[in-house]
């Protein structure tokens, strides 16, 4: 849980309402110094967010920025779009490209042992 926390919440960025309702959830990072990646989808509707267990944030320390992504997928409520590198998805209402995605660089993880040992 210090190297990769689970989220302090999430928040529904996107819902299609329906017998079969649509949710797709962004992780909010316990800290400034974590980001999460992509996005959670649901079948539960927005009143039951995932568990936190569901995902994990990683340093950002690790993350770079992505390629601009690509519209996959467009309908009523917004747009999905998709980041190459990692196909991360990433929801948006509108069409209105995501800002900042971020992706992890395999060549800023590392793990460093603490001070004085």
């Amino acid at each position: 849980d210090l190297v990769l926390p689970p989220p302090e919440r999430y928040l529904c960025v996107w819902h299609v309402s329906g017998p079969e309702p649509l949710s797709i959830w962004q992780a909010v990072p316990p800290s400034k110094e974590f980001v999460p990646l992509g996005s959670i989808v649901t079948c539960t509707g927005r009143d039951q967010q995932p568990p936190l267990d569901a995902m994990r944030c990683v340093p950002k320390a690790w993350a770079t920025k992505a390629a601009a992504p690509e519209l996959i997928w467009e309908g009523s409520e917004g747009c999905i779009w998709q980041a190459a590198a990692m196909g991360v998805l990433l929801p948006t209402r509108g069409r209105a490209k995501p800002d900042a995605v971020l992706e992890l660089d395999p060549r800023k993880m590392r793990l460093e042992a603490p001070a004085g040992r």
